[in-house]
């Protein structure tokens, strides 16, 4: 199964990724198109934590990701969340297509704050802006309607007011889990309406029958269940019969399958494992959401078995071409002579000697192009979570900015005669974040030929603009400036 698993995911993500390639650019999108692009982002995200993707294509991965979130938690667009201002007058007031169209509208909006709670997670954002704000505070309006909804019998609304009602939950428990805190008492009092309404749901005689028909979505409803009993304690008891899941289609399979693995993990691989290949072998008349989804459950189960053979997706990405050599050339004084100095042992044992900010500090001082400010506050910030490299500074270039980020290691750090190629994605990582950068590896041991050769395969096949600055060339530079 491994097997069929690894023939058919480089050609799924590799689609899934030009799908939010080819359109995030694109403001007038449909509502349709930019659910699509969500749920693509959700899929990718997914694959932040595995081990088995090589770590350049995490980096286009997670631009894929970014790129999908900036469409749609755009500030025009949610226009301060308006839609959840509105949600309980356009429920209570509007003839059902309008109805429909608003508990689409808040549906998406609250699609667009899971995937900044996502970025969140991931280090990518910070939450506590003013349209942040509109989401907490005008969330209570949107639980107003989905009240309403099933106060007054509104039938035809209960299927989009239950999706709307666990969406906004799935959101609020994310956020819980995201190391923000800023609303955690809205967050709170919110998820208790929110159990409140699903309780409403399920008392209703109406509700009970669309759930024994519709598994899918009585899984979902199960599964933020099952998130709050996690949050406060209180025992759970997943009682759901699965009899009938081959007799679903393949979104409603792989919906149920996303639920399950919320639930019950085990539970989770013993039906993926029984389903897969059905779900492979109709894969060529899937469509695009389907193919998402199947991504996505793809990516909870090599997760969670903790795959870690690589597998290659053949992702491309096109960044502005740079001359590496030429951009070294004009940004470290004396590069280009360096062959020109003569290193003794006691210059590399010097080197060696140096930690990590004692090399940053004598590196810095040798970079023209750049603020001088910005180069020793570099030189000198502490590491941490959300750092995109151990230094990122501005330096013109040929007229243009160009964001120089360098990954360091001493030789201090580094105890073996050299650099493993375990510490690739921490070269990559900054193209997650700029699109026009380079990115400078200075280390005061030598690469090793590992990591050396895939350096030189994104710099050939991919055009990623990547130097390296190792040992004896480190030494000569910093020698020539009479930094050692």
């Amino acid at each position: 199964m491994n097997r069929e698993i690894r023939e058919i995911l480089p050609e799924l993500v590799k689609e899934i990724h030009e799908l939010i390639l080819d359109d995030t650019d694109d403001k007038e999108l449909k509502m349709k198109k930019k659910q699509l692009i969500g749920e693509a982002a959700i899929s990718f995200n997914k694959f932040s934590n595995a081990t088995f993707i090589v770590p350049h294509e995490k980096v286009l991965m997670e631009r894929a990701f970014l790129k999908a979130y900036y469409l749609l938690y755009d500030s025009e667009a949610l226009f301060y969340f308006s839609s959840f201002y509105y949600a309980y007058r356009n429920i209570k007031d509007k003839d059902l297509f309008e109805q429909q169209k608003t508990l689409i509208k808040t549906n998406l909006d609250t699609m667009a704050m899971l995937l900044k709670v996502l970025a969140v997670r991931n280090n990518y954002a910070s939450l506590g802006t003013s349209l942040d704000n509109c989401f907490f505070e005008r969330l209570e309006r949107c639980i107003w309607g989905l009240k309403y909804i099933i106060k007054e019998e509104e039938e035809e609304l209960y299927i989009p007011g239950l999706y709307n009602i666990c969406n906004l939950h799935q959101t609020l428990i994310q956020y819980l889990k995201c190391g923000d805190s800023k609303y955690n008492d809205l967050v709170s009092a919110n998820i208790e309406q929110l159990q409140y309404l699903l309780t409403l749901y399920k008392q209703n005689n109406k509700v009970g029958a669309i759930l024994a028909e519709n598994l899918q979505l009585k899984m979902f409803l199960e599964s933020q269940i099952f998130l709050y009993s996690e949050l406060t304690g209180k025992i759970y008891k997943f009682e759901t019969s699965l009899d009938n899941l081959e007799s679903l289609n393949s979104e409603q399979k792989l919906r149920v399958l996303t639920s399950l693995f919320v639930i019950d993990k085990e539970l989770f691989i013993e039906k993926f494992e029984s389903i897969i290949m059905g779900l492979i072998e109709r894969i060529d008349y899937m469509n695009s959401l389907q193919k998402i989804l199947l991504v996505r459950v793809i990516g909870d189960y090599l997760t969670y078995k903790d795959e870690k053979e690589l597998i290659e997706f053949y992702l491309e990405e096109p960044f502005e071409k740079i001359d590496i050599v030429d951009y070294m050339t004009a940004t470290f004084n004396g590069y280009s002579l360096i062959d020109t100095v003569g290193i003794t042992n006691e210059d590399l044992d010097l080197l060696n000697s140096l930690d990590d900010q004692d090399l940053r500090s004598k590196v810095s001082e040798v970079i023209r192009g750049a603020d001088s400010a910005e180069l020793l506050r570099e030189s000198r910030k502490p590491h941490g979570v959300s750092e995109i490299s151990d230094m990122e500074v501005k330096t013109r270039y040929r007229g243009k900015r160009i964001f120089l980020c360098m990954p360091f290691k001493s030789g201090k750090e580094i105890k073996s005669r050299s650099v493993p190629v375990e510490i690739s994605y921490q070269i990559v990582r900054p193209f997650i974040e700029f699109n026009k950068c380079v990115v400078i590896f200075v280390t005061a041991k030598r690469c090793s030929e590992n990591l050396m050769n895939y350096i030189k395969k994104l710099q050939e096949k991919q055009d990623w603009p990547i130097g390296v600055i190792e040992e004896r060339q480190l030494a000569a530079l910093l020698r020539f400036n009479n930094k050692i």
